[in-house]
């Protein structure tokens, strides 16, 4: 075995907190989202937001992973890619769950 991190630990570790953010000016799709700041091997760090779809919806009507997402301010979205060797720079939590923006 190399050495190095162990079997199962992740790449990437979240920083601080989460920066909230809201819709745009000029009618952005995005209801809110927080912006997270991970680091992986004490130097490089990257950004991740994380947006909530705005929708004819209420929480209630989201899957679970959505709802954990939002209840934590996006941070069990962001650790679901923490062990990735290139996270998304931007997740979706929308009424299909919690996704990667394959663009973003």
């Amino acid at each position: 075995m190399k050495p190095g991190k162990p079997r199962g630990m992740p790449k990437w570790a979240r920083i601080g907190a989460a920066t909230a953010f809201g819709p745009t000016p000029g009618g952005s799709e995005i209801q809110v989202g927080w912006l997270w700041e991970i680091r992986r091997d004490g130097s490089e760090t990257r950004q991740i937001r994380v947006e909530v779809s705005r929708g004819p919806f209420v929480v209630t009507d989201l899957p679970a992973g959505a709802r954990n997402a939002i209840r934590s301010r996006g941070a069990t979205a962001v650790d679901a890619y923490l062990n990735q060797d290139e996270p998304p720079a931007r997740i979706v939590v929308s009424t299909l769950g919690v996704h990667a923006d394959p663009a973003g």
